[in-house]
């Protein structure tokens, strides 16, 4: 492990014990008002699913630069991006959030791994969802094909400001750091971002059509393409 990967390490510990500060908190209130509330409980779950979900992210992220050879095979993108979607549905539906799925461009299959680039976009996806500005704004995933290659990612209607995000990252681990001033934390971009670069691929922050978004990119394999 070189010294680069300890202290990014680091970094994303710190980021995920500030995250998880809200999560925790709420969970411990949500039971002490009423513990036989059905709908209680289902925030409950709700609450610790993202938390979980933030905690396998970062082992993730660290396992996977740990390896010295990363477990890569062929996969089928769009199938992880519906699977993302189907995590995201009942968050977006908590937030007044419309959730749609334009995943067109993604049928070539791609060098991966499911479990990793999973972890990424339904942490990111967490993120987006939570920095909607007001009620019934949108998020999409989306993937599309510029090129050779086959870009995927999710984007939302609500504007993110690029030189808050580059602020944010600088600060990451230090102090929780919203999207927005709806958002509970842009963790999720970051864990997102960390797994994205143990694979050798960037996140980018991207303007597409009046909507901003998280993207990565794919090379498309030649010889596993679909029939």
């Amino acid at each position: 492990m070189t010294a680069d990967n300890s202290v990014d390490e680091k970094r994303l510990l710190a980021v995920l014990a500030e995250q998880l500060k809200l999560p925790i908190t709420q969970m411990s209130r949500l039971v002490e008002l009423n513990s036989d509330n059905e709908e209680l409980i289902r925030q409950i779950n709700e609450t610790s699913e993202i938390a979980l979900q933030l905690i396998y992210g970062v082992i993730l992220s660290i396992n996977t630069k740990s390896q010295t050879s990363l477990n890569l095979e062929p996969i089928c993108l769009s199938r992880v991006l519906r699977s993302t979607a189907d995590d995201l549905l009942m968050h977006a539906k908590k937030y007044d959030c419309e959730l749609e799925l334009d995943i067109s461009s993604s049928s070539n299959p791609v060098m991966g791994n499911f479990r990793a680039y999973k972890s990424a976009f339904t942490t990111l996806g967490y993120t987006l969802v939570e920095s909607q500005q007001k009620p019934g704004g949108k998020v999409i995933i989306k993937s599309y094909r510029q090129k050779d290659k086959i870009y995927a990612g999710i984007f939302s209607d609500n504007k993110i400001d690029s030189d808050s995000y580059k602020r944010a990252k600088i600060l990451a681990g230090t102090a929780r750091q919203p999207l927005s001033k709806n958002s509970s934390s842009s963790a999720g971009i970051f864990i997102a971002d960390s797994i994205f670069s143990a694979l050798a691929t960037n996140l980018d922050l991207v303007r597409r059509r009046n909507l901003t978004g998280f993207v990565t990119s794919f090379v498309p394999s030649k010889q596993l393409e679909l029939v």
